[in-house]
């Protein structure tokens, strides 16, 4: 076992948000008590769950809105979950709104730039090299692009309109900072209903039909 706890990431799906996909639904509690009650469970001391999002210019901790590198934040924490961002989509600092479906217009591309950064900010608050992450849906989508070395910071938002000329993918690389990953209902092979729903900008370009549907 190493000899301190790796941090754990929840990263949510579409149209969804760190308390709906996991505060609400009990899996992080479960998950956290499950790890803190564990044969290494002296490794994790800190059971709070800490949500983040990346708001283009730096981390912050999610809903008062401060910045994560300057706050308070314990070096013990090791439980997070990751708030996908897109400007005009959260409420003022310390309102727990997020407009869900204006986050779901944002590319899974410029979204695993977004993890990117939390991910680094969790590594360097830890001092952890690397994190273990749980991921819901599109979360493992977000998740594989930036394993696979397409993430792309928000220079521009990635459009599949323009064949992806409005943005670099692969300008985030993969910084090996991903100890293992555990996707939930995420469509890696596709998704039958690409056939039939008008995609989502910046969202359906990953979510390919089943051949032969």
């Amino acid at each position: 076992a190493p000899d301190v706890g790796r941090p754990i990431l929840f990263v949510h799906g579409i149209c969804g948000d760190a308390k709906s996909g996991w505060s609400d639904t009990g899996i992080a509690s479960n998950v956290i008590s499950s790890v803190s009650n564990g044969a290494h469970g002296s490794l994790y001391t800190d059971p709070t769950l800490y949500a983040l999002y990346y708001d283009g210019n730096t981390v912050r901790l999610w809903p008062s809105g401060e910045d994560f590198y300057s706050s308070s934040t314990s070096a013990a924490a090791r439980f997070f979950a990751i708030n996908f961002y897109n400007a005009g989509a959260f409420g003022a600092p310390g309102s727990a709104s997020i407009d869900a479906a204006k986050v779901a217009e944002v590319s899974i591309l410029n979204k695993a730039d977004e993890l990117a950064r939390v991910i680094q900010a969790i590594t360097q608050l830890t001092k952890v090299k690397d994190v273990l992450v749980v991921a819901h849906s599109m979360g493992g989508l977000v998740t594989r692009a930036y394993l696979q070395g397409l993430a792309s910071p928000y220079v521009a938002f990635c459009k599949d309109s323009d064949g992806y000329k409005s943005c670099s993918p692969g300008a985030t690389r993969y910084a090996s900072n991903l100890a293992g990953l555990v996707t939930l209902d995420t469509p890696h092979s596709g998704a039958i209903a690409a056939n039939y729903v008008p995609p989502v900008e910046g969202v359906a370009e990953f979510v390919f039909p089943i051949a032969g549907l």
